[in-house]
């Protein structure tokens, strides 16, 4: 894809070159020779004048005088070795290339077609960038980072100036301070340093190094293509983010404006008993109420308007051009963002006490002395039959307890051991439906009443004043007859107090969770974990839950595997 192809695609009419390569005034050229004198050495007209200076005498004056009575090529060749002084001066590893030579700037500008009233020096952007006033949507900026004569991010103080005028322009910074595989780095070092703008939003920073422009004009141009579609990747997502923020702000008082036009006899009726009759918040519906409103604006946004319609055309454009690095890891970014559609973490499930319901995760509680493995299981049932209601009743008192394996790589897949469509701390898993076991829902219930999401009753206990209408309906059904072990002498031999059982399996995955026990008081003096209370415990915690639909479509893989078809060996010879 041609570069004129590309910025057209992004709609790019205007260039602006920002840099101290570009200096033509006199005056800007004796501030760099003020900082590094010994570049006017090979000069005849300015060697004397620059030696004074070395030693530190004050010439300033005539030393600006004698450069505005050179020609505009000798000033060109003077600077240039004012630029390359100050390449040779930087500290070991400041610049990862030398300054662009006078002819690559020239092949830059032509292939740019940058006009020579648009190549400003950091001087002119002051004056100048005022007069755009964020009305610059179809400009380009290719922003110098450092400036020979003073800051080294000068570059960076130019993107804030944009920042605050509410740019929409495509910027660029160009620098010698870091290679191709370090452009990534020097950007989000950046974005993170820039303040915000009217709105909130961050200017899009997209890093070209230097490194990337040597070679003819063919080189030179391939690497602008690049330069330019990683501009405009962050520009087409920058864009849309900007315009979505306003869209989920309206969607939001929209929601909220129609709830409230509700009266109280319909909402007490509609909304907030719904959800307590369902066994969750009374706030569950307006929950959804609000999240619904919101992704429907969304899926009207992405549908019919014009930024993000644009911005998708832009990115089909931009496919032909192929990048030449991989660039730094996301996965860090990306699985954080898949894991906020997939899992709701402990302090959604736990801090809010929600009831135990279909896709609930546990894990062996590293808290309990003796708990050595680090199995994890999820509960899988049929979410209307396992929701405890408002009454402390349900439906259906076992669910499924399954423990996950992690996936070790191909070769080893088997139908009783499905892979989740997601991972869970950046691995993989398994659903072990082998090892499959019904566990008791009472049981687990007790990681419903505490925030730490813990499967155990203290000594001592309270019922939690935000419990939901079922859990407080349940508490004593729930906790009385583990009171009795607790105030019993000691732990019952078998037969077992039938309330102890959390499940009649004995496969070794569930072994150190299938009983409860009752454990004495442990201080653990030194010990960052604290000390424990008197209890009974499963070793087992609830660390969070998977969301429908994902949850669903592990119940239906699950009841799918456990209800296929077997049929008798074949003897036929």
């Amino acid at each position: 894809m041609a570069l004129e192809e590309i910025r057209t695609a992004l709609g790019i009419d205007r260039v602006i070159w920002i840099d101290d390569k570009l200096i033509t005034k006199p005056h800007d050229l004796t501030e760099l020779l003020l900082v590094y004198p010994a570049a006017g050495a090979g000069f005849a007209e300015i060697a004397e004048l620059t030696a004074v200076i070395a030693v530190g005498g004050d010439v300033t004056g005539e030393l600006e005088q004698r450069l505005a009575d050179l020609s505009s090529d000798r000033r060109a060749e003077i600077l240039t070795a004012a630029l390359a002084a100050e390449t040779a001066e930087a500290p070991p590893g400041d610049f990862a290339t030398a300054e662009l030579s006078t002819e690559t700037t020239d092949a830059i500008c032509a292939v740019l077609r940058i006009a020579p009233e648009d190549r400003w020096s950091f001087d002119d952007a002051l004056a100048k960038l005022p007069a755009l006033a964020g009305d610059d949507g179809r400009i380009g900026y290719v922003v110098d980072l450092n400036e020979g004569a003073g800051d080294d991010r000068r570059g960076a103080d130019v993107l804030a100036d944009l920042c605050a005028r509410a740019s929409r322009g495509t910027p660029f910074i160009l620098t010698h301070a870091t290679d191709a595989a370090g452009e990534g780095t020097l950007e989000r070092e950046l974005g993170n340093s820039l303040p915000r703008g009217p709105e909130g939003e961050v200017i899009p920073v997209t890093v070209m190094a230097k490194k990337r422009l040597e070679g003819d004009a063919a080189a030179i141009e391939s690497a602008l293509q690049i330069g330019f579609k990683r501009a405009g990747l962050r520009k087409a997502l920058s864009d849309v983010l900007r315009a979505a923020r306003g869209q989920l702000q309206d969607a939001f008082d929209k929601s909220a404006g129609a709830l409230l036009d509700i009266v109280p006899e319909r909402l007490e009726t509609h909304v907030f008993e719904r959800g307590f009759r369902e066994g969750v918040s009374e706030l569950h519906v307006v929950e959804r109420a609000l999240a619904a409103g919101q992704s429907q604006r969304l899926r009207e946004f992405f549908a019919t308007d014009e930024t993000a319609i644009g911005a998708g055309r832009a990115l089909r454009a931009l496919r032909a051009t192929v990048l030449d690095t991989e660039g730094e890891d996301a996965s860090e970014a990306l699985s954080a963002l898949r894991r906020a559609e997939v899992l709701d973490g402990e302090q959604v499930v736990n801090r809010a006490l929600s009831p135990v319901a279909n896709g609930d995760l546990f894990e062996i509680d590293a808290n309990e002395p003796g708990a050595t493995a680090s199995t994890r299981f999820i509960l899988l049932g049929q979410p209307c039959d396992i929701m405890i209601r408002a009454d402390g009743g349900r439906r259906q008192h076992e669910a499924m307890l399954i423990p996950l394996r992690r996936h070790e790589g191909a070769g080893n897949e088997r139908l009783k051991m499905p892979l989740l469509p997601f991972k869970l701390d950046g691995a993989e898993w398994k659903l072990d439906i082998e090892n499959c076991t019904f566990a008791r829902l009472a049981a687990l219930d007790l990681a419903s009443l505490r925030p730490d999401g813990r499967v155990r009753l203290d000594t001592g206990h309270t019922p939690n004043e935000d419990l939901l209408a079922g859990l407080a309906s349940a508490y004593v059904a729930i906790t009385g007859p583990l009171d009795a072990v607790l105030g019993a002498p000691a732990m019952p031999a078998p037969p077992l107090v039938e309330d102890l059982i959390l499940t009649t399996s004995r496969t070794v995955k569930v072994q150190q969770v299938r009983i409860g026990i009752r454990k004495a008081a442990l201080q653990r003096q030194g010990d960052q974990r604290g000390p424990l209370p008197e209890r009974v415990s499963w070793n087992l915690r609830r660390i969070g839950r998977v969301r429908p639909p994902f949850s669903s479509a592990l119940l239906e893989t699950t009841l799918l595997v456990l209800g296929r078809r077997a049929f008798d060996i074949d003897f036929e010879p």
